[in-house]
């Protein structure tokens, strides 16, 4: 059916619903003019002193095996983020030692004279110990600026072949020309993989400075381009008309709501009275509170804390996550969605096909969605509707079934044929298997809304974007028709609080059964 012939269909008096003229879209207007420009809209209006701030859900660290970790891994390691510091020093660990494992053969296939390859073994772990150490040591299992992370990955690389040649020697080895070769081998996978694993958009923390104006101000100008790191605003204290602020600190669990924020700076650590009601905002919300004292001048390693633009931030509170169970989650996420990916695409390519035969026009559906934090992401689907059904999306939104600011209509006038056909058995969702690889998406998690529907959303729904959205989740097996979105936020809401592994598995079994049973709609 073509966009012209719904039209006619549709009375001409339907206009767009009200709740999407009373609410301005309004980009985030402290944000660079990059991200201003794929900002999520945010809820616009202030709540009222005596109202909720919901914080942000965060998965519940369970303190047994906390305790039980703590006392068998490295301190460093169950630390807050300890588990970053883990992997990236065991990708370091392997990488050095693939390298130089890797160059000897081709040191013999060029006759030239080279080691056992026992003894290069133990010259790679050897080298690798050394280089993790002066990494750690150096801080680049800490976000720097790629200048600094090559620079610094150089000079460890240096010093761990410097002394591991030096070693080899000492043992009657001459080892110089392997482990030198292999030391740019090491350099280029190291910093590859940090270029590969460590993408900015997706470990990036939106951060709050809170303090007086004029030092406020200085601190997020200097945050301002920091990796890992995105300056959402300040919040002043005492409050300064026409300073630019978010807020008054009185606001603080409502901005850090509406911003998605990880982390509060405190920038006037000498206010007893500031300090306390940040830290008790900071326990109410779950955020991680750091400081930066007023002297600028002091260096870091006088204070022996975290270092970025130069500033030193004493830690204050920081959240325990379960760490490692999301680890594993991102590995479950990729393992599974690359088989499946693999396993079907046979299958994927015969939809596409049904689908370019039935309506012609692309296989797949691109469209903005609401990711973690708000941030959008591109989502794949195949595409079961006509070309252009968006633009009609506000006209149909009159006679939306779904109670709440998500859109849904049985018999859609837009859906083609086959559509329908895939609608029912899910299969239009398989394209997002790619979104899970990328980790724009996980399997399991709160279903990705368009960023029009987002804009709808109270202060309260914010919080199902804390986590990355996923392909499957509770409400799609517990109450997939029910047209209450207060209901499907409850189950997201109760899938992040009590969220396991092993509650993932279970919900991927039962959403191959529902699947299998053609519920879709």
């Amino acid at each position: 059916m073509a966009v012209s012939a719904i039209l006619e269909i549709l009375p001409s008096a339907e206009k767009a619903s009200p709740a999407l003229t009373s609410r301005p879209v309004v980009p985030f207007p402290d944000a660079s003019p990059a991200r201003r420009a794929s900002a999520v809209p945010r809820v616009q209006a202030a709540p009222k002193p005596d109202e909720v701030v919901f914080p942000r859900l965060l998965p519940q660290t369970d303190h047994r095996w906390h305790g039980v970790l703590a006392a068998l891994l490295p301190r460093a390691w169950t630390v807050p983020r300890g588990t970053a510091l883990a992997e990236g020093v065991a990708a370091d660990f392997l990488l050095i030692t693939a390298a130089v494992v890797a160059v000897r053969p081709w040191f013999a296939c060029l006759g030239l004279r080279t080691v056992r390859f026992t003894d290069a073994l133990g010259f790679a772990l050897f080298q690798a110990t050394i280089a993790t150490l002066l990494c750690y040591s150096e801080g680049l299992y800490q976000p720097h600026t790629q200048r600094e992370r090559t620079r610094g990955l150089a000079k460890v690389m240096i010093y761990s072949t410097g002394l591991t040649c030096a070693g080899a020697y000492l043992c009657g080895h001459n080892a110089s020309l392997l482990l030198t070769a292999s030391l740019v081998a090491s350099l280029l996978l190291m910093e590859g993989w940090r270029r590969i694993h460590l993408p900015e958009a997706r470990n990036l923390r939106n951060v709050v400075v809170v303090g007086e104006r004029k030092v406020a101000q200085r601190v997020g100008r200097e945050l301002q381009g920091v990796p890992a790191r995105n300056y959402c605003g300040f919040v002043s204290s005492p409050p300064a008309a026409g300073s630019g602020a978010l807020g008054t600190i009185h606001d603080l669990g409502w901005i850090a709501r509406r911003e998605f924020v990880d982390e509060i700076i405190l920038a006037s650590p000498h206010d007893p009275q500031l300090v306390e009601l940040v830290l008790f905002e900071a326990e109410r919300a779950h955020l991680d509170v750091k400081m930066v004292p007023d002297a600028f001048g002091v260096g870091e390693q006088e204070l022996g804390v975290e270092v970025c633009a130069g500033l030193p931030f004493l830690t204050l509170r920081e959240e325990h996550l379960p760490e490692l169970g999301v680890e594993a989650k991102r590995a479950l996420d990729i393992f599974l969605s690359t088989i499946l990916l693999i396993v079907l695409s046979p299958l994927l390519a015969l939809i596409a096909l049904a689908i370019k035969m039935d309506s012609g026009g692309p296989a797949l559906y691109l469209a903005d969605r609401a990711g973690r934090k708000g941030r959008p992401f591109l989502c794949c689907k195949f595409r079961t509707m006509i070309a252009g059904s968006d633009l009609l999306k506000e006209r149909l939104r009159a006679r939306n079934e779904r109670q709440g600011p998500c859109f849904k209509i049985t018999g859609d006038p837009r859906v083609t044929r086959i559509g329908r056909f895939l609608r029912r058995y899910s299969l239009d969702e398989l394209p997002q298997l790619w979104n899970v690889v990328r980790g724009d998406m996980s399997l399991v998690g709160p279903r990705p809304h368009p960023l029009d529907d987002v804009s709808r959303y109270k202060l309260e729904h914010l919080q199902r974007l804390d986590v990355p959205p996923g392909l499957t989740g509770l409400w799609q097996i517990q109450a997939r028709h029910d047209p209450s979105f207060d209901r499907n936020m409850e189950l997201d809401v109760e899938y992040i609080r009590h969220w396991t592994l092993l509650g993932d598995l279970k919900i991927l079994l039962r959403t191959a059964l529902v699947v299998v049973r053609g519920e879709g709609r």
